[in-house]
């Protein structure tokens, strides 16, 4: 498969080569769109998915809460059985965003239990490292879930870039409406500016969402 999207892309530009400009603008991102994201999958994927959720009952109904952080590359390893005292200088946090939905039980502590030792145990962090590491993406990019009732947010292991997220929830991941319009992010799995069409990166939305007018190039 890559060596045809190589043959392709050297194709494509071999033949841009003899157009006029804005055909070959065109065919750039026709041709450089092959190459994408990095994939975060599960099993075997490098990477983390945050997933989120928004709860349907009681007082938190609507509200979008962290289900939890994932270690793609492995659940329930070995280790230590969660300590809660330990999350205690973050409990009220916990309590407020990483809560347990009445829908499935609303037992906090017995769900943190669970996240701990499915995959907190695979993640390399400590307990209260794992769980601040969650609050912080979460607040990071809550908004880009926009109103969806599940979102997952993939990332590299090392959290420098986002991935993107096929076998997750839905959710308004990668896209101008949750980013903005105008400005490169390395960190972010598309882009929202003029120079995405170029590049083969634009977020699946930017012609709309960004008032990019494709017709200057027809």
């Amino acid at each position: 498969q890559l060596a045809l999207e190589a043959g392709i892309k050297s194709a494509a530009f071999a033949c841009a080569s003899t157009m006029p400009s804005p055909w070959r603008q065109l065919l750039a991102v026709a041709s450089l769109r092959l190459t994408w994201a990095e994939v975060c999958t599960y099993p075997g994927g490098e990477c983390y998915e945050l997933r989120m959720q928004r709860c349907q009952e009681g007082p938190t109904s609507g509200q979008l809460t962290i289900h939890g952080l994932w270690a793609e590359w492995a659940n329930g390893c070995k280790g230590e059985t969660l300590n809660v005292s330990k999350l205690e200088p973050i409990r009220a946090e916990l309590e407020s965003k990483w809560l347990s939905c009445p829908e499935y039980g609303g037992h906090n502590e017995k769900f943190w239990e669970h996240e701990w030792s499915k995959h907190g145990t695979c993640s390399g962090f400590g307990e209260l490292e794992f769980f601040e590491k969650g609050l912080a993406l979460y607040e990071q990019h809550m908004r880009e879930c926009n109103k969806a009732k599940q979102c997952s947010i993939c990332f590299s292991k090392a959290f420098s870039v986002e991935e993107s997220c096929p076998n997750g929830a839905s959710g308004a991941v990668g896209t101008c409406a949750a980013f903005g319009c105008g400005d490169f992010d390395s960190t972010r799995p598309c882009q929202c500016n003029e120079a995405c069409a170029l590049h083969g990166d634009c977020c699946p939305d930017f012609p709309s969402g960004c008032g990019w007018d494709a017709s200057i190039f027809t």
